[in-house]
């Protein structure tokens, strides 16, 4: 164990001496000491998981209000739908048995402010100093907008 303490430590004092070195090693630090690998996992998650209810939005706004106009209402569907390769297919083909009635934007509203909520509270966690438990009350307006009363 000793060896390679020293081996650690001998790395330690050759990136200290030299600054090209020491900064990529601070942030590093920075980074690891933030969790920012996990917190950016949990912001993309939330981010994924609010495309869904925002497509279940986009279909029923657009069977509610281009009933007349079927094919305007195909046009955008299937450009939209176009930009999810592999699920915009099988999206497309199961749409016809959505009902174009308020429950499913209700539905949709539901579960993109969950979503929502969850990407604010990954990103306002890095605005909460450890040492002092709160943040300043810029961020804290910010976060309770973004988080409807976090």
């Amino acid at each position: 164990m000793k060896t390679i303490d020293k081996a650690v430590d001998a790395a330690d004092r050759f990136q200290r001496r030299r600054a090209w070195l020491a900064f990529p090693a601070a942030v590093w630090k920075k980074f690891q000491d933030d969790q920012a690998g996990r917190l950016a996992a949990l912001i993309s998650y939330y981010g994924f998981a609010a495309i869904f209810p925002l497509l279940l939005l986009l279909v029923t706004v657009l069977n509610i209000t281009l009933k007349n106009n079927p094919t305007l209402h195909h046009d955008l569907l299937n450009s939209a739908l176009a930009q999810y390769p592999v699920i915009g297919q099988q999206i497309n083909s199961n749409l016809h048995s959505l009902p174009g009635t308020g429950v499913p934007f209700a539905i949709g509203i539901i579960f993109l402010l969950l979503a929502a909520r969850g990407v604010a509270g990954a990103c306002r966690r890095p605005a909460v100093p450890a040492s002092r438990g709160r943040c300043c009350t810029a961020w804290r307006w910010c976060s309770w907008l973004a988080s409807a009363c976090w």
